[in-house]
């Protein structure tokens, strides 16, 4: 019995539950650890799952069963395939699972769901700290390659070319050179060229987990006033490290990153985008807002990223009872000692090419 699933029948027996139908693609990726996806983005599994106090079963037809089986580790008490082009077999045995008044569907408890899952076994650990020094080095090799002349879409390509090789699945690929660096924050690529510097950006998926990080690159010296930029932002997501303590609310955790870009003389930068929060098998399972109330947890993931007009740091950590691990730290990319407080992190400097 996975973890997953001894996770779920706790849960139902505290709940006074059946069972529960999982349909979410990275639900089911969190149960058997693997690919149960055909589009890369999507929110819907390629198979439908029951797991009950007693039993797992799983719905699936007849084009995805052998794959699954095969090389995702799909594990059952009993499979029901479906021939595809009949989808109403699937629809009249989900009708049948849900008959059982003790038995709910996801949907109606996707946030329980959410929060089983964010925090992490000692194998799963083991795979995300692999998964993040490969998005590290996919960075650092897509890093050195890049030249000015190249548009965002190439630099993409290369990108998604090294998380690719390396297994990882790129579902989030943004890279700006300058230009659009400083009009947007989610800089999804285009035909211009990168110029004077690049921002890359990735958040790349294995066996359902994601990883995020984002990386700084410069053709020749870094100018003095984007440097104290870039080192402001640094110091904002030193903060937003330090404050990260299991035990703490999220909500506080951000309020931190929050007075540190009024310390830095960039007060209302945070208003402009997201900060990140806790990652898991989406990109961000729960995003940090002001008053959330949600704890931290020991082996939760955080992925926090804070960015200043043109500039922006991003890395998964993984947090231990006495601190955080950083998860897609990389030794060959240029590193800077960031302080906040009493609290030293190792976050990636410019790259000067």
């Amino acid at each position: 019995m996975s973890n997953a699933v001894e996770k779920l029948r706790n849960w139902l027996l505290k709940k006074e539950l059946h069972g529960v139908v999982l349909s979410h693609e990275a639900s089911v990726a969190w149960l058997f650890g693997g690919r149960y996806h055909i589009a890369i983005a999507t929110e819907l599994a390629c198979a439908q799952v029951l797991v009950t106090l007693d039993t797992v079963e799983v719905l699936v037809n007849n084009i995805e069963v052998q794959r699954l089986q095969d090389e995702e580790a799909l594990v059952a008490d009993r499979v029901l395939v479906y021939p595809w082009h009949e989808e109403m077999i699937k629809y009249k045995w989900l009708s049948n699972w849900l008959k059982n008044d003790r038995i709910v569907e996801e949907s109606k408890v996707k946030e329980d769901i959410q929060a089983l899952r964010l925090v992490f076994s000692e194998s799963q650990r083991h795979e995300l700290e692999a998964l993040g020094q490969s998005v590290a080095t996919a960075l650092y090799q897509t890093s050195i390659g890049l030249r000015p002349e190249m548009t965002e879409y190439e630099a993409a390509g290369f990108l998604s070319e090294e998380c690719i090789a390396r297994g990882v699945e790129p579902i989030v690929n943004l890279v700006a050179g300058p230009k659009r660096a400083r009009l947007y924050r989610h800089v999804l690529p285009t035909f211009e060229p990168i110029g004077s510097y690049a921002m890359l950006s990735v958040s790349g998926r294995k066996k359902g987990m994601v990883v995020s990080a984002t990386r700084m690159v410069h053709f020749g010296p870094v100018a003095p006033m984007l440097r104290e930029r870039y080192l402001a932002v640094l110091k904002v997501e030193a903060a937003l490290l330090r404050a990260s303590v299991v035990g703490t609310r999220l909500g506080d955790a951000l309020s931190a990153g929050i007075q540190a870009y009024s310390s830095q003389g960039f007060p209302d930068e945070w208003t402009h985008h997201h900060q990140g929060g806790i990652a898991g098998y989406l990109p961000r399972e729960v995003r940090a807002i002001p008053n959330h109330s949600m704890k931290l947890a020991p082996s939760m993931m955080l992925a926090w990223n804070p960015t200043i007009h043109g500039v922006k740091a991003e890395d998964s950590v993984l947090l231990r009872n006495d601190g955080i691990d950083v998860l897609t730290s990389d030794e060959a990319f240029p590193r800077i000692a960031v302080e906040d407080d009493e609290f030293t992190v190792q976050l990636p400097d410019w790259l000067s090419l």
